[in-house]
């Protein structure tokens, strides 16, 4: 998980304050209420007074780590709250043996098929942090290809078909001006196969000069060039699921905090926005309230972890919520869901 360095994030806290934080974060977290000394004493603390409770609220306040509503006796906590529960007051939190076998499972049954996990790690996450979610597809900075195949369809008719590294399947028809039969076409495209796989378009570019087809030839080179262009184009799609969950939070039923939310999801601006930080950390990282980027999101948190290969394909896949979020939840889900794509990429595309 990402350390963030937080201004003002310096007073270590004693074990009894870290954990009457860790009580009012999780707390608040489900109930959406600002916490009391009383529902501290009764539910957690109990062999505490409620005057020392008070005391220590009092002082959680002071350091900055919780905020007190003027309509209300009990505490909430601030983002920097938020912050120390989740670098230090979290612990290693993770799924179960039997969480894990379970979701990777239900993705081992569906086809091998990139656009099929991302939905359906999208509907696992939203389902099980209640939250909306959002994950773009791998894109690759270079095409490059996995398989080929071309298939006489008619005469002087050959469909091109090509797998790419990131599991895109392009082909394209070629009207030859000669006839050519199945057994050539096999033959051509298993001398590619073992010899130009993982290559780019500009590497496949010199072997399509010296093809006996160049016609064929040529129309993979086209394919992985239009591959490029449309990663470089499609780089800011996103797929994004439980939207209605963020509905029913109370932090967003009215439209000035919800609206500014949809219309980020839809634009696809989190992932891109966060990249650079994502980029730089090493595992998941996340972003609370005022740490973000732009204004419009500083009532949210983002938890955010990419998946693939560097320097050949990545994607990124991330809660968004209120700052209100089931960190203990949403951090080792994201996590999970990251590597279990890794390694199905992996298996699949990269090997």
């Amino acid at each position: 998980m990402l350390i963030l360095q937080v201004e003002g994030m310096t007073e270590a806290l004693s074990v009894r304050r870290g954990r009457i934080l860790k009580h009012v974060v999780e707390e608040y977290v489900i109930t959406a209420q600002p916490v009391s000394s009383d529902v501290l004493v009764r539910k957690y603390v109990p062999s505490v007074s409620t005057a020392t409770v008070r005391n220590e609220l009092a002082a959680l306040e002071e350091f900055g780590y919780l905020t007190h509503p003027h309509t209300s006796a009990g505490r909430v906590p601030s983002d920097l709250g938020y912050r120390y529960y989740v670098e230090w007051l979290m612990a290693d939190v993770g799924l179960t043996e039997t969480d894990e076998r379970l979701i990777s499972h239900q993705f081992h049954q569906v086809e091998f098929d990139i656009g099929e996990w991302i939905h359906l790690a999208a509907s696992v996450l939203s389902a099980r942090v209640q939250n909306p979610v959002m994950i773009s597809p791998p894109v690759s900075s270079v095409s490059r290809l996995r398989r080929i195949d071309f298939v006489r369809i008619g005469i002087g008719v050959v469909l091109v078909v090509a797998m790419l590294r990131s599991g895109t399947i392009k082909q394209q028809v070629v009207r030859l001006h000669d006839d050519v039969s199945s057994e050539a076409l096999t033959r051509l495209a298993n001398e590619w196969n073992e010899l130009l796989v993982g290559r780019s378009a500009d590497e496949l570019r010199d072997a399509a000069a010296l093809s006996e087809l160049p016609d064929v030839a040529d129309a993979a080179v086209r394919m992985l060039d239009e591959a490029d262009r449309q990663s470089v184009a499609g780089s800011g799609d996103v797929h994004v699921a439980g939207l209605s969950y963020i509905a029913a939070q109370p932090e967003f039923v009215t439209g000035d905090r919800f609206q500014p939310l949809v219309e980020a999801l839809e634009q696809h601006i989190i992932p891109n926005a966060l990249l650079g930080p994502l980029l730089a950390s090493t595992g998941t990282y996340v972003a609370i309230g005022q740490e973000h980027p732009f204004d419009q999101l500083s009532g949210c948190s983002v938890v955010l972890a990419r998946y693939g290969r560097p320097g050949e394909m990545l994607g990124v896949v991330g809660v968004i919520g209120p700052t209100r979020l089931p960190y203990w939840r949403a951090v080792p889900m994201v996590g999970y869901i990251a590597r279990l794509l890794d390694r199905l990429i992996e298996e699949t595309y990269l090997t």
